[in-house]
Formats: structure tokens, sequence, C-alpha cells
């Protein structure tokens, strides 16, 4: 066992796929598919990445006397709004068990 793990109690939901034995506190080990990685992170990263190029490219468009630095703080502007948003967004438990038990630690 990590040793940066002790002490902390972690609840995660995973899928008991095959049928081990479990009881509550036990200590498992679980997986997660990488392509369920990958995609969640996409989801989370490109959306406040899209909102600071928006955001850059809108006010350089639409305000052509503004400096870099007003272009650059919109962006940010929109990067922090974007990231809000999906945060709010994917708080909600979406019922889904990414998470799969692979085998019984102790």
């Amino acid at each position: 066992m990590k040793t940066e793990c002790k002490g902390k109690i972690v609840l995660i939901e995973a899928e008991n796929s095959l049928s081990l034995p479990l009881e509550t506190g036990q200590v498992v080990e679980i997986t997660a598919p990488a392509a369920s990685l990958f995609k969640q992170a996409v989801t989370s990263l490109m959306p406040p990445v899209m909102g600071f190029s928006i955001g850059y490219i809108l006010t350089r468009f639409f305000f052509p006397g503004a400096g870099e630095g007003i272009a650059a703080l919109a962006g940010i502007i929109l990067l922090f709004t974007a990231a809000f948003i999906v945060f709010a967004a994917t708080r909600k438990k979406s019922g889904v068990k990414i998470f799969t038990v692979t085998k019984i630690l102790d």
C-alpha cells in the first residue's frame, strides 16, 4: 500500500464485474479504461482553452485598438467562466461507474 493513502478515507463507486466477495472497508484495487479517462480530460480541458481563444480573438476583432493585455484579460475571463460552467455541469453524479474492482488487496 502506498504511504500517502494511509489514513485517508476516499469513497469511490466502482463496478464489481468479477463478483468478488467485497465487504465495506476493504482495500481494493480499481482500474478505469483509458478511453473514459481521455474523454473526461478532453471534456474538462477543452471548454476553458476554447473560451480563452474565443475571448482573445473576439476582443481583437471587435476592439482592434485594444492592446494585447486587454485581449488576454478577456480571454482569461472567458477561460474561468468556461471552467466554472464545466465544473458546475459535471458536479452532478452521472450514475455511470467508470471504475472496476480488479482485486482485493487485504
